[in-house]
């Protein structure tokens, strides 16, 4: 818990290894197609139900991962710790270029976008140093609509 760098060791090495799947396997480019477009991937043969499932479960498998390794940080473990988290999941993918519609993004991306907004989180506390977190909330939804209005106007411009 008190390690900071066993957490990005293992946030490394899980990256690398889901950039992997993602990259070099069947599964990873049923995963992306089947983001991009379930009704498309469906009729090309790929068995959707299946593919979503196990796309369900590993994402609940990384998630209980990043549980343990948030409570070893904090050396306690409370059902309401990780409460609102979910934004800065979703903001991290967004600023690392996924697109919000799905089938777009890559695992190099989002970690660039985990390290831009742990710099703007931080970078808030410092700056703003009375109610900080009444502040974050804000900011990061600020940095989610602007991802996302970069994202489309790069998408019509192609």
């Amino acid at each position: 818990g008190d390690n900071w760098w066993v957490t990005l060791l293992i946030f490394l090495g899980i990256a690398a290894l889901v950039a992997l799947l993602m990259n070099r396997t069947r599964l990873g480019r049923q995963i992306y197609a089947m983001g991009g477009n379930e009704a498309a991937t469906h009729l090309s043969g790929v068995k959707v139900d299946r593919i979503k499932a196990v796309a369900y479960c590993l994402s609940a498998v990384l998630a209980s991962l990043a549980g343990v390794l948030y409570a070893a940080y904090l050396g306690e473990g409370r059902a309401e710790t990780g409460l609102a988290y979910e934004l800065n999941a979703i903001a991290a993918a967004v600023v690392g270029g996924c697109s919000l519609l799905g089938g777009v993004g890559s695992i190099a991306g989002t970690a660039l976008g985990v390290a831009l907004l742990v710099i703007v989180i931080n970078g808030t506390g410092l700056v703003i140093k009375q109610d900080a977190s009444l502040w974050e909330g804000i900011i990061v939804g600020t940095v989610v609509i602007l991802a996302v209005a970069i994202n489309r106007i790069r998408l019509l411009r192609r």
